[in-house]
């Protein structure tokens, strides 16, 4: 997993995202409104990660791709795992939660290219992404195996 998606897991398990609704409720002269920057809708936690549609959209093109049996649900998301995942991703040596983990880390970046570079978000840039991230994981674990 990635060094710098744990950073963002541990921001959502501990509710430390600094969304519009958090940074509006402590700066409301700063921030105008609580709402996201890509659909007008409250943005809280689970709405950053989740449920923003256009996230929504990246979350089932690679639930579809890596674990069709299986979606990722918002509990992967948004709960740290109880146990060990032995889940893989379909034709992968990646488990779920690398999976999660590389999403969540595309998103992340891709978000915050829109907010301070006015980037425009495409879902499939980040299950692009992630892929490439994905793959180059799938390869170091052949290396080691």
């Amino acid at each position: 997993m990635p060094h710098q998606a744990r950073t963002i897991l541990w921001r959502i398990y501990h509710k430390r995202i600094p969304t519009r609704q958090r940074l509006y409720r402590l700066n409301p002269a700063r921030f105008l409104a609580p709402t996201c920057l890509l659909c007008n809708q409250p943005e809280s936690d689970e709405h950053f990660v989740w449920s923003c549609p256009l996230k929504q959209a990246a979350w089932q093109l690679m639930s579809c791709l890596t674990f069709p049996s299986r979606p990722i649900q918002l509990q992967d998301v948004m709960n740290p795992p109880t146990t060990a995942s032995t889940a893989t991703a379909h034709q992968s040596n990646v488990d779920r939660m690398t999976v999660v983990a590389c999403m969540m880390l595309s998103i992340w970046r891709i978000h915050w290219k829109v907010v301070f570079h006015d980037h425009r978000f495409y879902h499939g840039e980040i299950v692009a992404r992630t892929r490439l991230m994905l793959r180059r994981i799938h390869r170091e674990n052949m290396l080691s195996t």
